[in-house]
C-alpha cells in the first residue's frame, strides 16, 4: 500500500464528517429560533427502553423491558452533499431510508447512526427550514421503530447562525467551545432545543439508542490556550490553569472535557431523563505515532474515566495501527464502569482489494475488540448511496459485508470464525542481512504497514521471523516498500528449528511497486515451520517491507 494512504484515508473520513468550525458569534440573533417551548410546558417522554448497569465491574447496556443484555450491532447510514444531508429538506428520502432500514432489521442489526447537518440547509436553517428538519427526524425515528432499530444521533459542530456565543479570553476557535462558559452553555441550550423539538412532535423516545454530543471531538493545539507557554487561563468550570506547566495544560484539557461533557448531558436529562449520552473520538497520536503532522488535539482518558457520559465512543479501523495499539492510544482500561463502542469501523480499499478480504479482516477486527473490552460496534458505511466510497460500505459487492457481519449470519460478534486467521509474526524476534538505524528489522512485524524494514542497500537481502514455535502457516502476506516500481524476485523459506536447513515454500517473481501486497495460500497449510525468510535476489531498490504477516495455527 502506498505511504501514507491510510492516514490520507482517514483525513477523507474526518473531512466526510466535519466541516470548519463556524466561529463563535457572540450573542445568538434575537430574531432566530432558540427551540421548542420550555420543558415544563411539554409532556413527559417515554423510557428509553436501552439502558446501562454495571455487572462485576463493568459496564453493559440491556433492555429495561426484558432484563436482557443489549449488544449493539448495526452501522453507519449516512447521506452525503454539501455535508450529512440526511434530514435535510429536499434531500430527505423517506422510502429510500426505510428500504436500508429493512434491510437492517432484515439481517438482525439493532442500531443505525445518522449525523445532522449543522449547517443552513439542516438544523442550522431559518424558522421554516428548522420545522421541517425536525419533522423529517421524528419520521425517520418512528420508521426506525417499526424495524425494531435502535438510532444514535451524531453530528460535528453546533448548528450555524442560532448558537453564537462570546469567547473567554485566552481560548480560542473550536477550544471555546468546550473550555469557555460561552461554547459550553450554547451546547447545552442546543441539546436541550434538540430533545424538546422531539418531545413536542410525539417522536418515540424510545426508539432513541443515544445522544451523542460531537462524532470526534478534539481541540486545536495550535490555538489559545493549547499554543500558550505562559500566562494563565480560567476555563469554564472556574479553575485557573497555569500554562507554563505542561502538566497544568494537560490537566486544564482533561478537566474542561469533563466538565463540558457533564453539562450538556446534565441539560439532555432535565428533558429527557432516561436518556443515554455518548461521546465519540478517532484516535490520539500517543504514544503509538499516527496522524503525524495532524495538530487536532485528542485526549480521552478523563472521559472514559471520569466523566458522567453513559458510554463512550471510539473510532478504530485496520491498516494504521493494530486494535492494541489503538487501544493504547485510547488509554482504554481492560475494565470499565463505562459501555465502549466500537462506533466506527471498516475495510479501506487501498488496503484490502476484494471484499472477501475486507469480510475476513473485519470479522477479525471485531473479534478482537471484544477482547478489549469494546460492547458493539457499527460498520463505516452501510450502502455507497451514502457518497463514501473509500471503504467497502456494507451493501457493496451484492451485500458481502453486510452479510458476513450480520447477527442473523454471526449471532456471536466475538468469533473469529470466518476470519483471518492469527498473524503468527506480530510482535515476534526477527533478524535482518542488514537494517537503517531508523527502519529496524522488528518494524516488519509491529503490525503497521505506516513503519517499516529497509535494509539500506541493494539485494541479495533477507529478513527472517522467529515464530516462536513449530507452526502450520496457512498464508504469507508480504505488503511492498519499493522505489522505483519494476521487476522483483523474493523467495519464501522456512526452517523447522533455529539452525535447520532452509526450504523453500514459495517464490514472488514479477513486477510491485510500492504498497503492493504478495501473498500466498498454501492449500494444506505449510506443516512445521518455526522459522520463515523472505530472501530478495532482484530488486531496482533497496530491499525492504512495510509489513510481513505469517498467518496460521501454532
Amino acid at each position: 500500500m502506498v505511504a501514507g494512504s491510510l492516514v490520507l484515508a482517514m483525513a477523507l473520513i474526518a473531512a466526510a464528517c466535519s466541516t470548519p468550525s463556524p466561529s463563535p458569534s457572540g450573542t445568538p440573533d434575537a430574531s432566530a429560533p432558540t427551540g421548542s417551548a420550555s420543558p415544563s410546558a411539554i409532556a413527559e417522554p417515554v423510557e428509553h427502553r436501552i439502558g446501562v448497569r454495571v455487572v462485576d465491574g463493568a459496564g453493559e447496556f440491556y433492555d429495561r423491558l426484558t432484563g436482557e443484555r443489549f449488544v449493539p450491532r448495526g452501522a453507519n447510514l449516512i447521506r452525503l452533499g454539501t455535508y450529512h444531508v440526511t434530514f435535510n429538506p429536499g434531500t430527505y428520502d423517506r422510502d429510500d431510508l426505510d428500504a436500508q432500514l429493512a434491510r437492517m432489521a432484515s439481517g438482525g442489526y439493532n442500531v443505525v447512526r445518522v449525523f445532522h447537518d449543522h449547517g443552513s440547509g439542516g438544523l442550522g436553517g431559518d424558522a421554516g427550514t428548522l420545522s421541517a428538519y425536525m419533522d423529517n427526524v421524528a419520521e425517520f425515528l418512528r420508521a426506525a421503530k417499526a424495524h425494531g432499530l435502535y438510532v444514535i444521533f451524531a453530528q460535528d459542530w453546533l448548528p450555524d447562525r442560532r448558537y453564537g456565543y462570546d469567547q473567554d479570553p485566552g481560548i480560542e476557535g473550536i477550544n471555546s467551545l468546550y473550555l469557555s462558559r460561552g461554547g459550553v452553555a450554547a451546547n447545552a441550550r442546543f441539546f436541550g432545543d434538540f430533545v424538546d423539538d422531539l418531545i413536542a412532535r410525539g417522536a418515540p423516545l424510545d426508539a432513541v439508542w443515544a445522544y451523542e454530543l460531537r462524532n470526534e471531538l478534539y481541540f486545536e493545539a495550535e490555538a489559545a490556550p493549547f499554543n500558550a507557554t505562559s500566562g494563565q487561563v480560567t476555563t469554564a468550570n472556574g479553575v485557573t490553569y497555569d500554562l507554563a506547566d505542561a502538566a497544568e495544560r494537560t490537566r486544564l484539557l482533561d478537566d474542561g472535557l469533563v466538565y463540558w461533557i457533564d453539562q450538556v448531558r446534565a441539560a439532555i436529562l432535565e428533558r429527557d431523563p432516561t436518556a443515554l449520552v455518548t461521546v465519540g473520538f478517532f484516535q490520539p497520536q500517543t504514544p503509538h505515532p499516527t496522524r503525524v503532522g495532524d495538530t487536532r488535539l485528542i485526549e480521552t482518558g478523563a472521559a472514559i474515566l471520569r466523566s458522567t457520559a453513559d458510554f463512550i465512543d471510539l473510532h478504530a479501523y485496520p491498516g494504521d495501527l493494530t486494535l492494541r495499539q489503538l487501544v493504547d492510544n485510547y488509554k482504554l482500561p481492560p475494565v470499565t464502569d463505562k459501555p465502549i463502542v466500537l462506533g466506527e469501523f471498516g475495510a479501506f480499499h487501498d488496503y484490502y482489494p476484494t471484499a472477501a478480504d475486507a469480510v475476513q479482516a473485519l470479522i477479525s477486527w471485531t473479534a478482537d475488540a471484544c477482547e478489549y473490552g469494546f460492547d458493539g460496534s457499527l460498520l463505516w458505511t452501510w450502502d455507497s448511496a451514502g457518497g463514501y466510497a473509500e471503504t467497502w460500505n456494507g451493501t457493496d459487492a451484492d451485500g458481502a459485508l453486510a452479510d458476513a457481519l450480520s447477527p442473523a449470519s454471526r449471532p456471536d460478534p466475538c468469533s473469529f470464525e470466518g476470519g483471518l486467521p492469527p498473524n503468527l509474526a506480530l510482535g515476534r524476534a526477527v533478524a535482518a542481512s542488514r537494517a537503517l538505524a531508523d527502519e529496524p528489522a522488528a518494524a516488519a512485524v509491529d503490525g503497521s504497514p505506516g513503519s517499516g524494514w529497509n535494509s539500506g542497500d541493494g539485494p541479495v537481502q533477507w529478513i527472517e521471523i522467529d515464530l516462536g514455535e513449530a507452526a502450520t502457516v496457512a498464508e504469507v502476506r508480504l505488503v511492498v516498500q519499493q522505489f522505483p516500481a519494476g521487476h522483483t524476485e523474493h523467495r519464501v523459506y522456512g526452517r523447522a528449528a533455529p539452525g535447520a536447513a532452509l526450504v523453500l515454500l514459495h517464490t514472488f517473481s514479477g513486477d510491485t511497486t510500492d504498497g503492493d501486497i504478495l501473498s500466498f495460500a498454501f492449500p494444506d497449510g505449510a506443516a512445521a515451520v518455526r522459522m520463515l525468510r523472505v530472501e530478495t535476489v532482484s530488486s531496482p531498490s533497496w530491499v525492504a517491507w512495510r509489513e510481513i504477516e505469517v498467518l496460521g495455527a501454532r
